[in-house]
């Protein structure tokens, strides 16, 4: 029989990720550059010369972000043979398909930083609690991570947390923070993501409406007797940490 990952991992990018576009390929891989510009690249050390990893780079776009920005020294891994394919096209060539716990092991000590966007919630528990491991083990002394992945506190989170079959893991501020933890890593820090829509006009709508429902959801988190100091409600985290 044969594995739920094996079938859907081949064909994920027109599956999943592709599927029902209403944009171009170019145009969505445009998208995503520009929101990782937006919401990953004032995240990073001012140090241009550094040493990265995007596990689960996917089409590339997060590696055509950090080499626009001057980040030269990048590479990324990917299991699926059809969005390699996607980020070569691009033009995006350190992107590399391979299977990232072998990729960890083989190259100890050999990052200062390594990124994942939207990848940690698709392994299990066990799985990703091993692979987190190793990838301390990746690192270089004071080496850090920063992940992305969906927030289960967020409002219609299912939206986000269960539109993907191959989810596996999903946390919010509490759970993500307990996880990195346990597994010792140092200075953590839990974060919102960036939310931004077009035109302009959009945008300052989005914003009335978006403050207006977060003061709902503090208000009954109040009156629920829960405080909201740990409570994130944008669509997806972003976790920080260090080794």
């Amino acid at each position: 029989m044969q594995n739920y990952r094996e079938i859907l991992y081949k064909d994920y990018f027109s599956t999943q990720l592709g599927r029902g576009m209403q944009m171009q390929i170019e145009e969505k891989f445009l998208t995503e550059k520009n929101q990782f510009v937006l919401e990953i690249i004032p995240l990073l050390p001012s140090n241009k010369d550094i040493k990265i990893l995007d596990i689960g780079c996917g089409t590339g776009s997060l590696l055509a972000a950090l080499k626009e920005s001057g980040y030269n020294n990048c590479t990324g891994i990917d299991l699926s043979e059809e969005q390699i394919q996607v980020a070569h096209k691009n033009g995006i060539t350190e992107a590399q398909l391979g299977d990232l716990v072998p990729f960890l092991e083989k190259n100890k000590n050999s990052f200062d930083l390594i990124l994942g966007m939207d990848i940690i919630e698709h392994f299990t528990k066990d799985e990703l609690c091993d692979v987190l491991e190793k990838i301390k083990l990746a690192l270089t002394a004071n080496g850090k991570v920063l992940f992305r992945t969906p927030n289960t506190d967020a409002p219609l989170g299912s939206i986000y947390c269960n539109g993907d079959f191959t989810h596996e893991t999903l946390l919010n501020y509490n759970s993500a923070e307990q996880l990195f933890m346990a597994l010792g890593y140092q200075n953590i820090s839990i974060l919102s993501s960036k939310i931004r829509v077009t035109p302009f006009a959009k945008e300052i709508i989005r914003k009335v409406f978006n403050w207006g429902f977060t003061w709902k959801i503090k208000f009954l988190l109040f009156s629920s007797g829960r405080s909201s100091k740990k409570v994130i409600l944008t669509p997806n985290l972003i976790i920080k940490a260090s080794v």
